[in-house]
């Protein structure tokens, strides 16, 4: 008998290793999925228009989760554009029902040659309304009122470390690749270290874009110049 718990203790502590493991997570392809839309810019950006890498639809979900979700950003989704002033970022959020209040930060970075850089923008510990449940994506909008003056990524970190996914990016998983889909993975995670493309994980391995789209102006109202550029740490210093 103790030698049956004895093993039994050891097969509950590679269990538990495995799922710590568990990182990258994903809801299937489907092609039935419905978005639902949001308000629009408020009237400071009446005039914004919107940018999208997608085709429009959404295919499938992606999350990370227990080790690939680690403080200050591992863990977070970025997109290209070349636009100059960001009124929002639009994300394409869903879920199964893990979503209890788990919050995001919203990032605007400077791109460093093809991956974020700097950042330009961020909004920390953003709520956002109740993710619809898969297989419907809900699209969120956040202000970042933010003057990137051209190249640029936008996406957000995940604030569930050590735990499993709240909510799912939605994917575009047969669209036309307009975009540059990135994530960043852990030191560890057996993806590299950094940013990575998305297709890197093989578990997201059909990846064209990702929910993430923003609404935009063509010049920086009243003439502003860029947001100064700063890195990470002296962001999170402020809060």
């Amino acid at each position: 008998m103790k030698k049956l718990a004895a093993l039994l203790a050891v097969f509950a502590i590679v269990g538990l290793t495995s799922l710590a493991l568990a990182q990258p997570g994903e809801l299937g392809f489907n092609l039935n999925t419905t978005i639902v839309y949001g308000p629009t810019p408020d009237e400071d950006c009446a005039d914004a228009m919107l940018a999208q890498n997608d085709d429009g639809t959404f295919e499938n979900g992606y999350c990370w989760q227990y080790a690939g979700v680690v403080p200050p950003d591992y863990g977070s989704w970025a997109e290209c554009y070349t636009n100059n002033y960001i009124c929002s970022v639009e994300a394409g959020f869903t879920q199964t029902g893990g979503f209890v209040g788990q919050t995001i930060d919203v990032y605007v970075w400077a791109d460093d040659g093809g991956i974020p850089g700097n950042v330009i923008c961020v909004e920390t510990d953003v709520l956002i309304t109740t993710p619809a449940f898969w297989p419907s994506i809900s699209m969120h909008l956040v202000d970042v009122n933010c003057c990137a003056d051209g190249a640029h990524f936008v996406g957000f970190w995940p604030n569930w470390p050590d735990l499993a996914c709240a909510f799912y990016i939605g994917s575009d998983e047969d669209g036309f690749a307009l975009g540059c889909p990135l994530t960043k993975v852990p030191a560890g995670s057996g993806y590299g270290t950094g940013w990575v493309p998305v297709t890197v994980v093989a578990t997201f391995a059909n990846c064209q874009d990702l929910a993430l789209r923003e609404w935009y102006l063509d010049e920086c109202p009243g003439g502003e110049t860029p947001t100064q550029e700063t890195t990470w740490g002296s962001i999170k210093n402020l809060y």
